[in-house]
């Protein structure tokens, strides 16, 4: 379990890591195997930014993907998958959240 909780959260990074040139509004992605969290804050500094992380929590939605928002200022999206899901499941839903996050960045 421990392999597949790197695998999969290694994917979740990179995806999140590659936006982060694209989107400015993602201030850091930390976390470990596949706990992995994202913080959202405005462009131009470290001011937490709830608003975008809520929309792309809904985009996401719309599209099937369910993601929990958390923090104390709730501007972090906090992922929690099964291990055992396929490796289908995982890549559709890393281009669900890819494009709630491209798109919330251009509106």
């Amino acid at each position: 379990m421990l392999a597949r909780a790197n695998v999969l959260g290694g994917r979740l990074r990179t995806t999140l890591e590659g936006l982060q040139n694209q989107v400015p509004q993602i201030a850091e992605v930390r976390g470990l195997g596949a706990m992995i969290g994202v913080e959202f804050c405005q462009p131009s500094g470290n001011t937490p930014h709830p608003d975008f992380a809520k929309q792309v929590q809904a985009r996401a939605l719309e599209r099937g993907l369910l993601m929990l928002t958390c923090g104390v200022y709730a501007n972090v999206i906090r992922f929690m998958f099964p291990l055992t899901m396929s490796d289908a499941i995982m890549a559709e839903g890393l281009e669900i959240l890819r494009s709630a996050v491209l798109e919330t960045a251009v509106k």
